[in-house]
């Protein structure tokens, strides 16, 4: 009797425990009898989407032919712009014409101290002479060209305080109290501004000179003539739209020759620096 009982318990607890394990079938999630509950997952935080206006530019590849064809044809081929650096008559170009440019009618006066030496005879019985001068300077002209100007000029350099010195003593030594010397020359010239609207310049001439010799107690002598060259360089500061003031350090260079009664020609070398204060209209 008592086995009968026991073996109804028995059949009973297997019934039982095999409908609990089909209910954990199925219910999705349901943990299994006697097994441990399943950790709960952790919660995730939805992601917000990123706004239009902040999306990447899209980016449209360059055409490189007909799609239709494959393998696509490279595009022509296309010439490089040139480089602004390499244009170099671009800043010419812009340069305007009128007000504080270097163009135009020219005129300019120009007037300072300087040096005046020169030497004449043969070696060894040679003169040399030497004495301060003031130097006077007035030229007209145009610009072909912005910064580049062509024209004519007049210059005087009166020299004081002469002095010389002979090279072989022999009494013949000149009596220079009452002598007057000044170099005098016409020529054309060039004056070059690098940059039309800035001061910067360069002189280069190229004219006829004479060395005037004059005598108190007598009637004027022959004088000295032949070419005479001029460089120079110097800054000009804008004053007004078309007046400027500036120096100028120039150097003129003499080759003179003179016939003398009774003893032939007489070559005489002439040169004279000055740094000259500048007015010009442009």
């Amino acid at each position: 009797m008592r086995r009968a009982r026991a073996r109804s318990g028995s059949c009973a607890l297997a019934l039982i425990f095999a409908a609990q394990w089909a209910n954990a079938q199925a219910v999705p999630g349901a943990a299994a009898p006697g097994a441990p509950p399943a950790p709960t997952p952790a919660a995730v935080t939805p992601v917000s989407p990123v706004p239009t206006s902040a999306e990447a530019p899209r980016v449209t590849p360059p055409d490189t032919g007909n799609p239709a064809e494959l393998p696509a044809r490279p595009p022509a081929r296309v010439s490089p712009l040139p480089h602004p650096a390499a244009d170099t008559g671009t800043a010419q170009q812009n340069v305007p014409r009128g007000n504080y440019v270097h163009d135009g009618v020219f005129a300019r006066l120009s007037v300072g101290p300087g040096w005046f030496q020169a030497s004449s005879g043969r070696s060894p019985d040679t003169r040399n002479f030497d004495g301060g001068t003031v130097s006077i300077d007035g030229a007209v002209g145009g610009a072909p060209v912005r910064g580049f100007i062509i024209g004519a000029e007049f210059q005087t350099n009166r020299v004081f305080a002469l002095s010389s010195s002979d090279g072989v003593i022999d009494g013949d030594e000149p009596d220079l109290s009452d002598t007057r010397f000044s170099v005098t020359s016409i020529a054309v010239f060039a004056d070059y501004y690098p940059v039309p609207t800035d001061g910067l310049h360069f002189l280069a001439a190229i004219g006829a000179g004479w060395l005037d010799v004059a005598h108190s107690h007598s009637s004027g002598s022959p004088s000295p003539t032949g070419p005479l060259l001029s460089a120079g360089g110097g800054y000009e500061w804008f004053v007004g739209p078309n007046v400027s003031l500036g120096l100028l350090l120039r150097a003129n260079l003499g080759v003179f020759t003179v016939n003398e009664t009774g003893s032939g020609s007489t070559h005489v070398t002439a040169f004279v620096p000055a740094l000259l204060g500048t007015v010009t209209y442009n």
